[in-house]
Parts: structure tokens; C-alpha cells; sequence
């Protein structure tokens, strides 16, 4: 993943932290020094490095804590109330070296939402090759599978090929699309689409314009004209990670031609610095709003700057998954659960369970959200998605009988190995593979019986009962994740997180219900 480099080095760099014996301005000056070497190593501009470093000193005065603050904890996590105390009565908001960290891609700007019932009009900016006509079927996919009706307009007339691009991008992911192969003013096709769309009631209209340099005077004249006629309610600036420092110099140009309301950040499932995506989100001032990680449709990712931070430094990023799963309806999983909970995993069960996997994107990208996982090379990510993808292949070609009965059937039977591996054109060698990863998930099934389960069959919320469910997992599957103490750092960061999404649930619920309650005083007083 981009910025994973520099994710590892600022790790390091806070680990320095919790190593030293005694925290004093000297190992607070190492730390800084640390984290400049780092972000200048990832291409991050000099200006914000400088920038970082001024705020670090100027709002962590050790000197100035209180007695008996734990030192450590502030300089990372700021969750120490009495120096929020000391800091409050200097009128400073509580800054620590990750909240710095972060900053850098927060923006103070509130991004725009889009509103059910209303045509939403969204105009794509970016540089050439920055994968922003890709990005604008990725965000009409994203908004089509949560049932938003959208539409796509191409109003690129510069490039050969872009026209067919939008076109067929738009009939794989089921999108509408308006475009003209014979008119050469991308102003009249913008206008023409948009009111096309209009007319039909469609909620989200994507307006994708030409790719453009800001050397290139004609170009950003005629972006600034398509703006001006379609009346864009939110302006997205597409912004390739993988490209170096001069991102800061062309996205300061896009901001001072068209108001750049969001920013969208692709090819963050490469291997590349990434820092010049940072200096270009700071030069524009607006917020990141979802991240390209792969190229399929689906691997388009709602943007949030502590949960982004947090994967990178290698912390994962839990709830994230927990709220995919529930987008997917992929936590409802009470069916599997009642069958493990008798011992009961067939190779029907663990097909539908890489499938889900599969539905939440790739393979790599959900690593990078689970602690103890998300330092796995690329190679690794790849290689892990093929094999996930020939299994479901062999499994495709068994039948009712070898999905849903026991493993010996196929173990002990090479005629029925060597006709599966036909059906599914693969050597007989991962038929045996196959073998081999199911065993260790249908001998944890059979241990379920023995674990500490809620009466209502909840996971187990006692560290206690935690600790030994740990001690069911395969063993190499509890090393990848830590031990046992990584299983259960794992086990409460997902149930905090299903918490956090029920609390948020919750908010919603009253929001609305407020607003029931002021439209029916509304009505009522209309009626008198």
C-alpha cells in the first residue's frame, strides 16, 4: 500500500518513545527528527514538514505537564485529561505527534453530501493518467449498490478512447450514460447530459471532463466553462498517489481556476511514496472524500483521516470492515454460526465465506485493515487473491454432495479429485492444497462446542473467556495475529467498533425522529 513506508518509519519512530527509560526534550527532539526524515523520505513538501515540526514544538512544551502525566501516553495518544486541563487554560487544543500526523490530511472544510430526492451534480477534475474517468465509475458504482440512481456524462473530447472508456465502464457497472461521438464542444454535451439526467429524476449526475496539465491554458478555460453551465454542486479533484512532488504545484493550480470542494486519492493500493498526494490535499484545502485501492469497482473506499492514519502505522483499521460487512449484509451471519456452534463446517460454508471476502474488495486492502496482518508484501497480497480465486474455482466444480459432505470423500477418492481438477482446468496439487486449508477451519468449528458463549450466543466479552477462545485458532493463525494478546486487542477493537456503529445508528434515529416531530408541529400549525 502507498505511504506503507512511511507508515512503518513514524511507527518506529513512536516506538523509540516507549522504549526510552525517561522522556525529556532530548529524545523529543530525536523523535521529530525521526518523523522529518520520514515524511521528506516519502516526497511530503518541505513547507508542511516544516509546517508539522513548528506545531510539535510549539504545543508539546514538556516543561509545562502537570505532575504525574503520563508523558508517553500525551505525546502519542493525547487521552490524558489532566493535560487537556493544562492545556485548556492556555487556550491550545490538544496536539500530539499522530494528531499532527493526521492534520495533514484533514482539512477544515466540511465535505458536501449528496441528498436523496434532489439531482446531485458532481464534476470530475484531475491530471492526465490520474485514473479519473476509472474514479467516476467507481463512484457511480458506489452510490448505484446503495441504490441511488445515477448517471454518468463524458465530456471529454481531448483524449482518443475516452468516450468508449466511459461507455463501456458504465454498462459493466450498470450505470446510465450520456454522451456524443460527433459533438466536439464538451460545454453543449455537459449542459445536454445534465438536463437529460435532470428531466429523468437522477440523483447522482457525474460530470467527467478532460484530463488536463496546467501548462495546458485552452483546457482549464474550458473546465472553468463547463463549471459555470452544469453548476456543479460538489467539484472532486482526482489525485494520483504514485506521483511525486509537483501534485502540490497542479493541484494549487486546479484550486485557483475551479472551487475544488473534495478530493479523491487513487492508486493507493501501489507500492509508491505518496507523499506528493498529501502536499496536494493540503494545497487545496479540501477534504479527502473516498480512496482508490485497486481497480476493480468496488475498491473505492469512504476516506476517514483517523482510521487512515491508524492502517498505515500498522494499527488496522477494524471498523471499517465491521460497517462494509454491514453495507454487504454480511454481518448477519447467525446460520454459519448455529452450524459451527454444533461442529458442523462443510467446504459449501467456506466457499460462501471466500465469497464474501471477495464482495469486500480485494484481498490486499482488507489486510491492511486487520492489526498483525497489514505488513504483508504485495507479492503476498497477490498471490493470496489468486489462490483464494482457485479454490472457488475447484469448489465451483464439485457437487451438492462433496460441497456439503464430509472431506473424506474427496481426501480418500483420487477419481474424484482428478474429475474436479478437469471441471476447474487446474493441476491436482491444489485440490490437495484445498484440503489442507479447510482441515484447520473445520477443526476449529468442532471446538466451538467447548467455548464460552453468551447465552444468546454472543462472543465472549470477559478477557478471561477471550483467552480461551485464543487458545482454539490454529496455531499459525494466532502467530500471524499476535498471540493471544493480539487475538484479543483483535476481539475489542471489533467490539468497539459494533458498538460505535450501533451509537451512530442510534444518532441517526433520533435526527430523524426530531425532524418527524417539527414537520407534524409545522403541519398542525398550518392546519389553524
Amino acid at each position: 500500500m502507498v505511504l506503507t513506508e512511511l507508515g512503518s518509519s513514524l511507527a518506529n519512530a513512536l516506538a523509540k518513545i516507549n522504549r526510552a527509560p525517561k522522556i525529556d526534550d532530548k529524545i523529543l527532539q530525536i523523535l521529530i527528527a525521526d518523523i522529518e526524515r520520514a515524511l521528506l523520505g516519502a516526497d511530503v513538501s518541505t513547507k508542511l514538514v516544516e509546517k508539522l515540526k513548528g506545531n510539535i514544538r510549539e504545543k508539546l512544551r514538556l516543561s509545562e505537564l502537570p505532575a504525574g502525566v503520563d508523558v508517553k501516553r500525551v505525546i502519542e495518544k493525547v487521552e490524558c485529561a489532566q493535560y487537556k486541563v493544562a492545556i485548556q487554560t492556555k487556550k491550545q487544543k490538544g496536539i500530539t505527534v499522530i494528531k499532527e500526523i493526521t492534520s495533514l490530511l484533514d482539512s477544515e472544510r466540511v465535505a458536501y453530501v449528496p441528498r436523496r430526492g434532489k439531482s446531485n451534480v458532481i464534476m470530475f477534475v484531475g491530471l492526465q493518467g490520474s485514473g479519473k474517468t476509472t474514479t467516476c465509475t467507481k463512484l457511480g458504482y458506489y452510490y448505484r449498490v446503495r441504490g441511488w440512481k445515477v448517471g454518468l456524462v463524458c465530456c471529454d473530447t481531448f483524449r482518443a478512447g475516452a468516450f468508449d472508456q466511459l461507455e463501456q465502464n458504465a454498462i459493466k457497472a450498470k450505470i446510465h450514460f450520456y454522451g456524443d461521438r460527433v459533438e466536439t464542444d464538451p460545454v453543449k454535451i455537459a449542459l445536454e447530459g445534465v438536463k437529460r439526467f435532470k428531466e429523468k429524476k437522477f440523483e447522482i449526475i457525474i460530470v467527467d471532463t478532460s484530463g488536463r496539465h496546467k501548462q495546458e491554458e485552452s483546457l482549464f478555460e474550458e473546465m472553468e466553462m463547463i463549471a459555470h453551465a452544469v453548476k456543479p454542486d460538489d467539484t472532486i479533484l482526482v489525485v494520483d498517489s504514485t506521483n511525486g512532488q509537483q501534485l502540490e504545484a497542479q493541484a494549487e493550480a486546479f484550486r485557483k481556476r475551479v472551487d475544488v470542494a473534495s478530493v479523491i486519492v487513487t492508486k493507493l493500493d501501489g507500492h509508491a511514496k505518496g507523499g506528493g498526494a498529501l502536499s496536494a490535499v493540503a494545497a487545496t484545502k479540501a477534504p479527502i472524500v473516498f480512496i482508490g485501492v485497486g481497480e476493480h469497482f468496488n475498491e473505492l473506499q469512504k476516506f476517514d483521516t483517523q482510521r487512515f492514519v491508524n492502517r498505515i502505522l500498522g494499527r488496522g483499521d477494524i471498523a471499517t470492515i465491521v460497517e462494509d460487512m454491514k453495507e454487504q449484509k454480511l454481518d448477519d451471519q447467525k446460520e454459519l454460526l448455529e452450524k459451527m456452534k454444533k461442529g458442523i463446517f462443510t467446504l459449501r460454508m467456506m466457499r460462501d465465506q471466500f465469497q464474501n471476502i471477495l464482495k469486500m474488495g480485494s484481498f490486499g486492502s482488507m489486510m491492511q485493515m486487520i492489526p498483525g496482518l497489514n505488513n504483508l508484501p504485495k507479492e503476498s497480497e497477490e498471490a493470496s487473491q489468486q489462490r483464494l480465486q482457485n479454490f472457488l474455482v475447484i469448489m465451483d466444480s464439485m457437487t451438492a454432495e462433496e460441497l456439503d459432505g464430509d472431506i473424506s470423500l474427496i481426501e480418500t477418492n483420487p477419481a474424484r479429485q482428478r474429475r474436479i481438477c478437469r471441471g476447474a482446468g487446474v493441476h491436482i496439487n491444489f485440490i490437495r492444497e484445498l484440503v489442507m486449508v479447510y482441515k484447520p477451519f473445520a477443526g476449529f468449528a468442532k471446538n466451538m462446542k467447548k467455548m464460552p458463549f453468551g447465552k444468546n450466543g454472543e462472543m465472549p466479552k470477559n478477557p478471561n473467556q477471550m483467552a480461551k477462545m485464543a487458545n482454539f485458532l490454529p496455531e499459525n493463525v494466532l502467530r500471524q495475529i499476535g498471540g493471544q494478546a493480539g487475538f484479543m486487542n483483535l476481539m475489542q477493537k471489533f467490539q468497539s467498533a459494533e458498538a460505535g456503529t450501533a451509537l451512530q445508528s442510534m444518532q441517526n434515529m433520533q435526527s430523524r425522529m426530531k425532524g418527524m416531530q417539527q414537520m407534524a408541529k409545522s403541519q398542525r400549525r398550518n392546519r389553524r
